[in-house]
């Protein structure tokens, strides 16, 4: 009998740190094709220390749809890096261009 192994991908790691950020964005009126945007259920915040790596974030965050900021706490000090993407009921979207934070 085999066994399968399960790993579950963790998305908010442990981060040691007591510095933050506020990533801010504006909700979409059309999608990438110029298309009116299905109902947004969500947004998904990636964040990262390397502009290149939205795939191997130090994380990322569930946020309302209401909402267009996100306070980004418990990170090191420094330039962080942010993707935000919509989800909808068809799933989640393409990310933003990334945006450049300083952690304080």
């Amino acid at each position: 009998m085999s066994r399968l192994k399960f790993h579950r991908r963790q998305t908010d790691p442990p981060i040691v740190g007591d510095a933050e950020f506020t990533v801010t964005w504006n909700a979409p009126e059309t999608d990438a094709d110029a298309s009116a945007v299905a109902t947004i259920t969500d947004y998904r915040v990636y964040y990262s220390q390397t502009i290149t790596d939205r795939e191997n974030s130090a994380g990322s965050v569930l946020v309302g749809s209401a909402a267009t900021t996100k306070l980004v706490t418990g990170v090191v000090a420094g330039v962080w890096y942010a993707w935000v993407a919509t989800i909808t009921a068809a799933g989640e979207s393409d990310v933003s261009p990334p945006m450049e934070y300083t952690a304080t």
